[in-house]
């Protein structure tokens, strides 16, 4: 697997894994207009110019995808998403370090996910997350904010 630099011209295909990865969550919180089930390939591409987008590939196929941007000192990490075909395989967790890894004089990063997704969860823990904050979306869906401060060297 090779982590890269994504291209506006893979928005397309960071669309559909995202579509993919996000059915089930759509699934469990009974909510098929969940943000990443609902952006376009066209704001996609426009991250890609304005963010660090990060894309997994595996046999010239994109299985994976991460963003990563700055904000008054602390990154903001979003749409981690692995194929449904590739999960379990250690993507997500290079993704990850990659994405940290680009931000490399950074000690604060953030994101946040739904509560049920406890995979996700447990990843960002082993990674050094830890929950900060947890704000009801809807009756279903909790989001829940983490964060990792890295020790200053």
């Amino acid at each position: 697997m090779e982590i890269a630099d994504a291209r506006p011209q893979d928005a397309p295909a960071i669309l559909e894994v995202q579509q993919l990865a996000f059915a089930p969550a759509a699934l469990r919180y009974g909510d098929d207009r969940l943000p990443p089930l609902v952006e376009t390939a066209d704001e996609i591409a426009s991250d890609i110019r304005t963010q660090v987008v990060l894309i997994a590939v595996q046999d010239a196929r994109l299985v994976g995808s991460v963003r990563g941007t700055e904000r008054d000192g602390c990154v903001y990490v979003g749409r981690l998403v692995v194929h449904p075909s590739f999960q379990r395989q250690g993507i997500a967790r290079a993704l990850m370090l990659e994405i940290e890894a680009r931000f490399g004089g950074h000690r604060c990063f953030e994101l946040f996910t739904g509560h049920l997704n406890e995979p996700g969860m447990g990843l960002y823990r082993q990674l050094g997350y830890v929950e900060t904050d947890r704000r009801p979306v809807s009756s279903a869906l909790e989001l829940v904010y983490m964060r990792k401060t890295r020790v200053a060297e």
